[in-house]
């Protein structure tokens, strides 16, 4: 009986997930994540790039947040999601200067509202 409990709560959490709006995911660029941004130089194109992993990435797929996925991971992964989602290098360029400003930002991120 505990095992059915066990698998209805991960169901569960999957649904609340996937209601969760597109961005819930995405932390803000502010705070610690602007920090990051700013001391890369890349302030604008992390604010733009976090529109694009928002409105874009979540037509495949749902946002998981940048910190969770490793950078070797996501220089493994996002070459191949930028050519079939159909990104430009310009656009490339943004996403990848907000994975990076997400990634060097502390853990403890701002609100995602």
């Amino acid at each position: 009986m505990q095992r059915g409990g066990v698998i209805a709560g991960a169901c569960l959490g999957v649904a609340l997930v996937a209601c969760a709006p597109p961005g819930a995911r995405a932390p803000l660029v502010d705070g610690t994540v602007a920090d990051a941004a700013r001391n890369a130089g890349a302030l604008d194109a992390a604010i733009r790039g976090r529109e694009l992993y928002v409105t874009t990435c979540t037509d495949c797929h749902g946002a998981v947040r940048p910190s969770s996925v490793s950078q070797a991971r996501w220089e493994k992964v996002l070459p191949r999601m930028v050519r079939y989602a159909g990104i430009d290098a310009n656009a490339e360029a943004d996403l990848r200067a907000y994975i990076a400003a997400a990634l060097a930002a502390p853990a403890s991120l701002p609100s995602t509202k």
